[in-house]
């Protein structure tokens, strides 16, 4: 286990000092300067021209984007219920995953995890 916590810092080293180039990059770099690039990339690799400007146009197109599914719930609140699912493996998989792996004593008995973890999920997804 030692090795693995070993790895993992240094992974996780690694990731930190990824981010930090990210935002550096970010703070350096002109927005001309990023478009410019961008549309030379896309030009080159998918033939692409003038890419950048078409990506905003596309996003503001009402036939190009996000289709609601016709699914039988209606209304504003009726599409934020479709997240219901994901929101509950999303709440659910790490207590889940204590229990199979045994990484916190006495995650195993479930009469104990189970509550705790119904109290945690039902309120969140009942009231987002």
């Amino acid at each position: 286990m030692a090795g693995y916590a070993r790895v993992q810092k240094w992974f996780f080293l690694g990731g930190l000092l990824g981010m930090l180039i990210l935002v550096i990059i970010m703070l350096v770099v002109s927005k001309n300067s990023f478009i410019s690039s961008f549309n030379a990339e896309t030009a080159k690799l998918f033939g692409f021209k003038n890419s950048y400007a078409g990506t905003l146009a596309d996003a503001g197109s009402k036939n190009i984007g996000y289709t609601p599914s016709p699914f039988g719930i209606t209304g504003a609140f009726g599409q934020s219920m479709l997240l219901v699912p994901m929101l509950m493996f999303y709440l659910l998989w790490p207590n889940w995953g204590t229990t199979l792996y045994g990484e916190v004593r006495g995650a195993s008995d479930f009469k104990r995890s189970s509550p705790a973890c119904s109290s945690a999920c039902g309120p969140r997804c009942c009231f987002p």
